[in-house]
């Protein structure tokens, strides 16, 4: 049960925002595309990015849901860069007009919009990767309760640090309140045949912070989270205008 606690806590993504001018803020649209749309929808958002949110912090890439009921739609990411990146986002009539008829006017009505903040101090990049796969997990958590969980996470990062030092993953804080979910967990991996059953973090979480300590962790991880639902998100660089490259010290 520890184990299965805490896959989802580190699976190798708040309501009050910083700004620090240096925050790592991504924007996340969901879009849904009826199936005899997907052909004109993909040609059309894939040079759209490519035209416009091909690099920096307005750069813009493209994810495949690949299961749970969000299965088929897709994930438009921009970011990350700070939040006064966003006032010089690309706008205008030229590059509205061109998101309305190569993109909008192809997608189905719904989804939502969010924005996440990366925390350097939970989160693990040692060294730079390509992006292919991510498995995502949605928390939430107990109204007053948010600093307890961070402290949680820090015990977290300290473990991996120390004894899964090569394990890639980065923990985002949701930027607005009512989304749905506090904090997602974001763990990138090439071959499902990565996603671990057990990859010792329980015995390690003992060995560096003592028995009782560990205890009280997976007690209250119980008490105060609820993870909401996991999704494998797949990159499609085809339809992105940023590459799969993603470099560890941009994340730090």
């Amino acid at each position: 049960m520890k184990n299965l606690l805490f896959i989802f806590l580190i699976l190798p993504l708040l309501a009050t925002a910083q700004t620090s001018g240096s925050e790592l803020i991504f924007e996340i649209s969901e879009i849904r595309v009826s199936p005899d749309k997907v052909k004109v929808f993909e040609a059309g958002v894939a040079a759209h990015n490519k035209r416009y949110h091909p690099d920096g912090a307005a750069g813009a890439r493209v994810y495949w849901v690949a299961n749970g009921p969000h299965t088929g739609e897709y994930r438009w990411v921009m970011g990350p860069g700070p939040w006064s990146s966003y006032d010089t986002r690309p706008s205008g009539s030229e590059h509205d007009n061109d998101w309305q008829q190569a993109v909008a006017q192809h997608t189905m009505m719904g989804g939502s919009t969010d924005y996440i903040r990366l925390d350097p101090a939970v989160s693990r990049f040692p060294r730079d990767f390509t992006l292919n796969k991510l498995m995502i997990s949605y928390h939430s958590v107990a109204k007053g309760r948010m600093s307890e969980v961070k402290d949680m996470l820090k015990m977290g990062h300290t473990v991996y640090t120390q004894k899964i030092p090569n394990e890639t993953y980065g923990i985002y804080f949701n930027e607005m309140e009512g989304s749905g979910y506090d904090f997602s967990i974001v763990w990138f991996f090439d071959k499902y045949g990565e996603i671990p059953v057990d990859n010792g973090f329980g015995n390690y979480m003992e060995e560096v912070h003592g028995q009782e300590a560990a205890e009280k962790v997976w007690k209250d991880w119980s008490e105060l989270v609820t993870t909401v639902r996991s999704e494998i998100w797949e990159f499609r660089p085809d339809l992105s205008g940023l590459g799969a490259m993603v470099k560890a010290a941009e994340r730090d």
